[in-house]
């Protein structure tokens, strides 16, 4: 486990300010247990898994999925279950180096998560798919960065509520194949403030909207061009960061950001090849996205990725 010392210029004495940590052994023993199978024409997954863990609670979740056609060439889904995240090492032993440094918690639960979802796809038109879905998620034991004294300590104060759905439209059209989906979430983050009480406030890490549209194409013979955009709406930045900017809440702007592909699939001798060459955010765009310690995220700028394989 790390431990900060500091050092004496005029003797070279070494002090642990924070006490010296040994070695901890992190052990899980885990047990899963999954059906999967047709029940009264039903598609049915059912799973359990638990989690024994040395160092944080014991967990327990599970899942459950229900699969139906319906009418012609429709379908409906749902799904709900738990699940949890685990504290990092460095929340739970940090040392500060300087000040504002995260303190760590030994006492830290893992957050958990309850999430149930419902998804209607139904055929338009002979080439038109269009598929609805709705969610609702609470996550609970959030782990929020709390200001003690000159630094942070990382507690479990928070609960998250969100709630969204999603339209997605595919469509092909001769030899071009259409994509695009519309997603809202609303999520708000309670606290329990001291000297406050319960807060609500708009959660930073996930945007209000997010619009995906793509275009491929197989009409040119040999080279299959692409094309998608993605647009992002604005959002709150993080607690942690406002309470940088002098407790001044501010917003990150919406971005949208282009992308462009070719492949170019052929064969040669026994051998199924293929090139990929894809660029990502093609104008260049500057954005950034929710961060901490006072800096948000900065997003990656135009990036090329060729990609080649070949199967047999």
């Amino acid at each position: 486990m790390p431990t900060i010392y500091t050092v004496s210029t005029s003797t070279g004495d070494e002090t642990a300010s924070s006490g010296v940590q040994k070695k901890k052994t992190f052990a899980n023993r885990g047990y899963y247990l999954q059906y999967t199978g047709q029940v009264s024409g039903y598609g049915l997954t059912l799973n359990v898994r638990k989690d024994d863990h040395s160092i944080y609670e014991d967990t327990v979740n599970y899942r459950i999925g229900v699969v139906k056609s319906v009418l012609t060439n429709s379908h409906f889904k749902i799904l709900g279950g738990t699940s949890y995240k685990a504290p990092a090492a460095g929340q739970l032993y940090a040392q500060p180096l300087y000040s504002g440094e995260i303190i760590g918690n030994d006492e830290l639960k893992p957050e958990t998560a309850s999430t149930i979802e419902a998804e209607f796809g139904h055929p338009i038109l002979a080439n038109l798919m269009a598929t609805i879905s709705v969610f609702h998620t609470e996550v609970k034991e959030k782990v929020e960065l709390v200001p003690r004294g000159a630094n942070q300590r990382p507690e479990n104060i928070g609960k998250q509520v969100s709630n969204g759905a999603e339209l997605e439209v595919k469509a092909v059209l001769d030899r071009n194949q259409l994509s695009g989906n519309l997603s809202y979430q609303n999520s708000i983050d309670r606290a329990d403030e001291p000297f406050v009480g319960e807060t609500d406030t708009p959660t930073a890490m996930y945007p209000a909207m997010v619009t995906n549209i793509a275009w491929v194409s197989k009409a040119f013979g040999l080279f299959q061009p692409g094309l998608k955009v993605k647009h992002v709406t604005e959002r709150r930045a993080t607690r942690n960061n406002i309470l940088e900017n002098r407790v001044e809440p501010y917003e990150l702007e919406s971005y949208a950001l282009v992308g462009a592909s070719v492949f170019m699939p052929f064969k040669l001798g026994s051998f199924d090849q293929s090139f990929n060459l894809r660029i990502d955010n093609l104008l260049d765009k500057k954005y950034a996205d929710p961060g901490f310690g006072g800096v948000d995220i900065p997003g990656r700028r135009r990036s090329l990725i060729l990609n080649y394989s070949a199967t047999l």
